[in-house]
């Protein structure tokens, strides 16, 4: 089980408070390693306090979902900002008694950080961890999977401003950042190829 985010890094160029919508899914089992006989799951997704505000955490079962279509399953959510704790309470179960076998995105999330926090940062790069914990699957018996949970997923916020991503960006369309760094940097490249990389040290 794990959580993976479709766009970890966000870059923000510091001249509004617009919102940054960061988007992630739920996932169960591998392609390798399909779940067998899943009726329910649930668990919580934790998150550093100050990135979120009440509400800003959204949930809904995938379209595709190997537990079912949103018809077929029960859902519940539960925002524990309200009691000022970060962390989102998800479960999911299915309508028929069956158990179904397969892999794939059980929830799609939206994690909303809102401009003000946002305007409150002054570091290049910030990173977020968000987890999954307390995750309980269960067969169509009632009785617990045997799973084990993926690593915290990260998520970014790039000041362009601060990061100097403009560095080296130019008609190839090439961003490297931050910049400078001294361990971790993204580089994004639009419509190109990268066929060969060289790093130096300054």
């Amino acid at each position: 089980v794990f959580l993976e985010f479709i766009n970890p890094v966000v870059e923000w160029d510091n001249t509004s408070n617009e919102d940054i919508v960061f988007q992630a899914q739920v996932i169960v089992g591998t392609s390798d390693n399909p779940i067998t006989n899943l009726h329910g799951i649930a668990l919580d997704i934790s998150h550093p306090a100050g990135i979120a505000e009440i509400g800003s955490i959204t949930s809904v079962p995938t379209e595709d979902s190997p537990l079912g279509s949103p018809d077929d399953l029960l859902d519940v959510k539960y925002d524990l900002l309200t009691r000022e704790i970060p962390r989102y309470d998800l479960a999911a179960s299915r309508k028929a008694t069956s158990g179904v076998d397969g892999f794939g995105a059980i929830f799609d999330l939206n994690f909303i950080v809102s401009g003000d926090i946002i305007g409150g940062l002054n570091e290049p790069i910030t990173a977020f961890e968000i987890a999954l914990e307390r995750v309980r699957m269960v067969d169509a018996e009632g009785d617990s999977i045997a799973f084990s949970i993926g690593l915290p997923a990260t998520i970014s916020i790039v000041n362009s401003k601060l990061a100097n991503t403009e560095d080296l960006e130019d008609e190839t369309k090439v961003k490297l950042f931050p910049n400078p760094t001294s361990n971790v940097f993204e580089l994004q490249a639009q419509d190109q190829d990268i066929e060969q990389l060289e790093l130096f040290d300054s």
